[in-house]
């Protein structure tokens, strides 16, 4: 017994050891390091701790100095700041800032840019400023672009005479770089609160891209006062943004799971769940915890609000909020302060 304990003892030591190692490795390959050193150095410090572990005749010491070794880079990596000073992509060039004032808050940049493609597009931002008593409630968004398990989730406030301000939690790229799963893991790309208009950030998605995506816009159960309080923290978040930039993260703050205590801090506290992860699946986690309306069967939820089926024929941009809610004067109104 004292054998197979101390077996499964080493067997679990050297799963983290290659655990370590690995994040190590990737993580020196992901780094602030000049780009022609990045994949050599990776491969050296692989190299060398297998080596290490190989040849070297002390183990305890080769472990010891294998941590020392891991948690220096560690804090290295820690240290990696966070910029907002590069050449972005010219629709994430600018980030929002914002003013609140009593009832009163101003915007300034927000994103309003005139797409005929998804590559020919006019980059623009406007200053607006809303009266938070005229807030009437916030849409819960999901895109899905024919991926199963993942999609993107916006909100979408709502003002008396029809206007929308959209927040969608995103990766900020520079120029010419591409999106992958692994790097946005590693620091590569910065965090960014697009904060836009729904002629940009969803018809974007419903007449734009090709090929487009599904968009759902489901009315949230949230009272106006949590509306409210909701619509501050996230206007507050994104100007705290653009003076302190954090990086964005695939796992701990992505478009869905950012979202969570951003709700969490307008008093509706949640737990975890894997379909924050798996955010395919997060309207029926929306619809399971009274997010959205639970008094109607989640297919007829889906059924009536997919906003693709409003937009089938070409929508003029300023009309395009109206067009996707043809359902907003029919709907009896959503049980509230869920």
């Amino acid at each position: 017994m004292r054998r197979l304990l101390r077996g499964a003892g080493w067997l679990l030591l050297s799963l983290v050891v290659l655990l370590q190692g690995a994040w190590a490795t990737l993580a020196i390959r992901w780094s602030n390091l000049p780009a022609a050193l990045r994949v050599p150095a990776a491969a050296a410090f692989a190299l060398a701790t297998l080596a290490a572990f190989l040849f070297l005749p002390r183990r305890g010491r080769t472990l010891a100095g294998f941590l020392v070794a891991w948690t220096a880079l560690l804090c290295w990596w820690l240290t990696i700041p966070a910029s907002n000073d590069r050449d972005w992509r010219p629709e994430l060039a600018q980030v929002t800032r914002a003013q609140v004032v009593g009832d009163r808050v101003t915007l300034l940049g927000l994103r309003d840019c005139a797409w005929r493609t998804e590559a020919d597009f006019d980059a623009r931002w406007i200053d607006k400023s809303y009266d938070l008593r005229q807030l009437e409630g916030v849409d819960f968004v999901v895109s899905n672009w024919g991926v199963a398990d993942v999609s993107h989730t916006m909100l979408s406030f709502g003002f008396a005479g029809g206007e929308h301000v959209v927040l969608s939690i995103e990766t900020r790229r520079e120029r010419g770089e591409a999106q992958g799963a692994i790097e946005a893991l590693f620091k590569q790309y910065e965090l960014i609160y697009v904060l836009g208009t729904e002629r940009d950030l969803l018809r974007l998605r419903t007449d734009v891209r090709a090929p487009r995506e599904n968009v759902w816009v489901f009315p949230t159960t949230f009272d106006r006062e949590r509306t409210r309080r909701l619509f501050v923290e996230v206007v507050t978040q994104a100007d705290e943004l653009a003076v302190h930039p954090r990086w964005y993260n695939f796992l701990a703050e992505n478009c869905t799971t950012g979202i969570l205590p951003l709700l969490n801090a307008a008093g509706r506290r949640r737990r975890f769940d894997w379909r924050l992860l798996l955010n395919g699946h997060v309207d029926e986690l929306a619809w399971e915890r009274g997010f959205i309306r639970a008094d109607v069967p989640l297919a007829e939820l889906r059924r009536v609000h997919l906003a693709n089926q409003y937009v089938a024929q070409p929508t003029a941009p300023d009309d395009y909020s109206r067009a996707i809610r043809p359902w907003k004067a029919q709907e009896p109104d959503a049980p509230a302060g869920r």
